[in-house]
Order: C-alpha cells, then structure tokens, then sequence
C-alpha cells in the first residue's frame, strides 16, 4: 500500500534533521510532508514534482490526510494571537452599545 506519498529532494547544505542527515549536494527519498517541511526551512530543494501532482487522483480520504498535517503545521507558524484577537474584536463591539 502507497499510503504515505514520497518525493526525491536535494539537500542545499549539510544538515541532520531526525534521522536523517545529508551533505550539500545530497539526493534523498524521503516522505512528501517532510520534504515540504524541509524545504519550507530552506534546507533542501524538492527534485521530483511528480508526487505533488500524483495525489489529485487518489481517493479524498489520502488528500484529507495531508490537508489535516499541513493545517496544522501552518498554525503552529503562526502566531497565536490572532486567535486571541478575535474574541476580544467581539467584547469592544458589545460594549460599544
């Protein structure tokens, strides 16, 4: 079973990340979510786009996964309070009465 979608990335200098550790100029075939993590950090480049464009076809239920990681990876970039804006925009406006 092909659950977890892979693609081949291109380390752009020596890092370890996990388990894994590269030297500049290193290929590496590793779990499409981490690579997109990595090279979102600037430590590698993606080489193979074919798995970006493989999952479309793929029942809703594997793109429903990666959805679910990737959102929640973007609110850990971002920063709480935005979160914690929104109830307090709702208090001045009921005060504002």
């Amino acid at each position: 079973e092909n659950d977890m979608a892979t693609t081949e990335i291109k380390a752009l200098d020596q890092f370890s990340h996990g388990r894994l550790s590269m030297a500049a100029g290193d290929t590496e075939t590793i779990e499409l979510i981490e690579a997109r993590e990595l090279a979102k950090a600037g430590l590698v480049e993606i080489v193979d786009d074919a798995p970006a464009v493989a999952p479309e076809p793929e029942p809703a239920e594997a793109a429903g996964d990666t959805e679910t990681i990737d959102s929640s990876t973007k609110m850990g970039d971002e920063p709480e309070n935005k979160m914690a804006d929104a109830p307090m925009n709702k208090t001045s406006k009921s005060k504002a009465k």
